[in-house]
């Protein structure tokens, strides 16, 4: 379930429709501005109902590590 909700959001603030996205994808690699990420970081928290740590991810950060700290906030 937060797999399917975390790629909804990265296609729809980051422009990702034509990669190949993994759980090693990172977010510098996708070219996501701090900006982005805070959006990434909000739309996750307001679709799963979750609260999220402010550093929760950084541009090194992978998509793996995003979904831990998902789980983790559950």
């Amino acid at each position: 379930m937060y797999n399917k909700v975390v790629l909804s959001v990265l296609h729809n603030v980051l422009d990702v429709h034509q990669r190949e996205l993994t759980s090693r994808t990172n977010f510098k690699s996708l070219g996501a501005t701090p900006a982005e990420l805070n959006w990434v970081l909000f739309e996750t928290e307001q679709r799963l109902h979750v609260q999220l740590p402010e550093q929760g991810i950084t541009p090194d950060s992978t998509i793996k590590d995003l979904l831990r700290t998902v789980v983790a906030s559950r």
